[in-house]
């Protein structure tokens, strides 16, 4: 039957929306909805217009506007709907299907529109959330398999609010299109990213899209902070100071290779440092330290190696009736000092022990540098901030030889 509406007014209306799908049953109303549509047709090309305004909760708003086609909305809809000052903890339901968590506190603002044209939807979803914070886990929700309060954490900004532009696109009747599923999607993957690179979420606040700025980078042998990496630890924890929900663990690296060939090297430079003043050479430090080590004997004894050698005599060589010349003796080149000096140090270098011990402990004191740089003043406070067990390295920053400790966030997931 033809139907033909020029507006219809609505005055102080309630407008109630049930969602049984949920793990959590979710009903709300949008009250003192005023309003009207206008040009209502089952058979105009026209589309018909909607303007709705109403109230959400004690101090909420809810505006709709827009067209569409009563006789086949598929073909051509462009609708808005705002919202402003919603309460979060009504949308636990929600949160609790998608995120696994109960919500505890939080207001949200929502801009959407949504445009279909040819069965084709195109969905802009733009969120603004003010204090949200999560309560604990609902029972039997599944979740989306990421630590949801660290992305949380990281999507809030200093003023403690969440922007979020989810955009949703498809075909509204094919059978693989689910609005709520590709939501979510979009969504998770907004996620995913911030949880899988969380300090480059970070690093972007202040200019820096490094991938591997969850690494602190050592000099080989050094537990003492560059200055280029305490900069940026001193901006990392600038932007989670307001952050209180995240914490963050540092894991001190140490190179077994690396790390071995520069403490030796440092302790062989302090022996031959002790051993300066008067008129002792670096010549003779080496040869002392030589013989301390190992014995004056042995000293001799290596000495005696770069020493030149007498070449045996050479006989002429008879080659059938004729005597051919014997070659000339090789020239004597003398004592090798050089090379002899050189086997000194590099037998000094291999009698420095290192252990397992002592690299843990350059590991160790390289966590707490992090620990230190981390919550300084205008930081971090230290309870947010811990050290974990030594480890040996595992991965090194990009075009970088230094030995690169790690750094972990969390937030109670």
């Amino acid at each position: 039957m033809p139907v033909d509406v020029a507006a219809i007014a609505i005055r102080n209306a309630t407008l109630d929306y049930t969602d049984e799908s949920l793990i959590l049953p979710f009903d709300t109303n949008i009250h003192s909805t005023n309003g009207t549509l206008r040009d209502l047709s089952t058979t105009s090309a026209a589309a018909a217009r909607l303007d709705l305004e109403g109230g959400v909760a004690e101090a909420g708003f809810f505006k709709a506007t827009g067209t569409l086609r009563i006789a086949d909305p598929f073909a051509s809809t462009d609708v808005s709907v705002t919202f402003r000052g919603v309460p979060i903890t009504d949308l636990t339901p929600y949160v609790a299907q998608f995120a696994g968590y109960s919500v505890e506190k939080g207001d949200l603002d929502v801009d959407v529109r949504y445009r279909v044209q040819d069965r084709h939807l195109v969905g802009e979803n733009k969120a603004v959330m003010t204090d949200l914070v999560l309560g604990p886990k609902v029972p039997g929700a599944k979740g989306p398999g990421l630590p949801v309060r660290l992305a949380i954490a990281l999507l809030k900004d200093k003023e403690g609010r969440i922007n979020l532009n989810v955009p949703v696109e498809g075909t509204v009747d094919s059978p693989e299109f689910n609005y709520g599923k590709i939501f979510w999607q979009a969504l998770k993957k907004i996620l995913l990213s911030l949880v899988t690179s969380p300090f480059r979420a970070i690093g972007r606040l202040f200019g820096s899209d490094n991938e591997d700025l969850d690494l602190v980078g050592f000099s080989s042998g050094s537990g003492e902070l560059l200055p280029a990496e305490r900069e940026i630890l001193a901006k990392i924890a600038a932007e989670l100071a307001n952050r209180a929900e995240i914490a963050v663990e540092v894991g001190g690296r140490y190179d077994p290779k690396a790390d071995a060939e520069a403490l030796r090297r440092a302790r062989l430079e302090a022996r031959i440092d002790a051993k300066r003043g008067g008129t002792a050479t670096l010549e003779s430090i080496l040869e002392a330290l030589y013989a301390e080590t190992y014995s004056p004997e042995r000293l001799e004894a290596e000495r005696a190696r770069f020493q030149p050698q007498t070449a045996p005599p050479v006989t002429e060589k008879k080659k059938g009736k004729k005597k051919t010349p014997a070659p000339p003796p090789p020239a004597s080149t003398g004592f090798n000092a050089g090379g002899f000096y050189d086997s000194l140090r590099a037998q000094l270098l291999d009698a420095e022990a290192v252990s397992e011990a002592d690299l843990q402990a350059l590991a160790r004191e390289r966590a707490a540098a992090i620990v230190a740089a981390l919550t300084a003043p205008g930081g971090l406070d230290p309870s947010r901030v811990k050290a974990g067990d030594p480890k040996p390295v595992t991965r090194k920053k990009q075009g970088s030889d230094l030995v690169a400790s790690e750094m972990i966030m969390s937030a109670g997931d």
